[in-house]
């Protein structure tokens, strides 16, 4: 008799916790890589600093808010990343 776990095979189910476990790490990757563009477009400056608006005339609040939304994720998903990659 073939295991089973929930409705597929045991050899198909050790095939999804693998492919499952490449996809996850693919995720950790592209949140360090976008992380990282984070930081190209507003590195982080010492604590207090000031520096002036860009050409269009955005802060680095706004600058990241405009690129979250232009890649489709949360303003603060994407400020935790660039700040995981600063470190």
């Amino acid at each position: 008799m073939v295991a089973t776990i929930g409705q597929v095979s045991q050899q198909r189910y050790d095939e999804l916790v693998t492919q499952s476990r490449d996809l996850i790490r693919e995720r950790d990757r592209i949140q360090f890589t976008v992380g990282d563009y984070a930081l190209e477009i507003e590195p982080i400056g010492p604590r207090g600093g000031s520096r002036p608006h860009d050409a269009l005339g955005l802060g680095v609040v706004d600058s990241l808010r405009t690129f979250a939304e232009d890649i489709g994720v949360a303003p603060a998903t994407l400020e935790v990343w660039r700040y995981v990659a600063s470190r």
